[in-house]
């Protein structure tokens, strides 16, 4: 007759772990709470720079756009007078400034 493999039961009996033992598992435990608060951490601080970052983007959207309305506005005569008026100080030649006394 052939021997056939029978399965055999096992049996998990528990014993008492070594106070070492007891030690390692709490600093995992320790560590790996650390590790996720220190995670959660960076996870806050990157949504605060992303948002500060799409902040900034808008921003200089807006002063782009700004930026291009003048460059398209400068070919005309009246963006040149008014570059010379508020840039040189010039005035158009019938033009009467006052000056208060101080």
């Amino acid at each position: 007759m052939a021997n056939r493999n029978i399965p055999v039961q096992k049996r998990f009996v528990f014993t008492r772990s070594s106070k070492w033992m007891k030690v390692v598992i709490a600093a995992a435990v320790v560590c790996a709470t650390a590790a996720l608060l220190v995670l959660h951490a960076v996870r806050q601080n990157n949504r605060m720079q992303a948002a500060a970052l799409k902040e900034q983007a808008y921003r200089l959207e807006q002063e782009q756009l700004e930026l291009t309305e003048r460059i398209n506005r400068l070919g005309s005569a009246e963006s040149a007078k008014e570059i010379a008026r508020d840039v040189l100080g010039l005035v158009d030649p019938d033009t009467v400034v006052y000056q208060p006394e101080d």
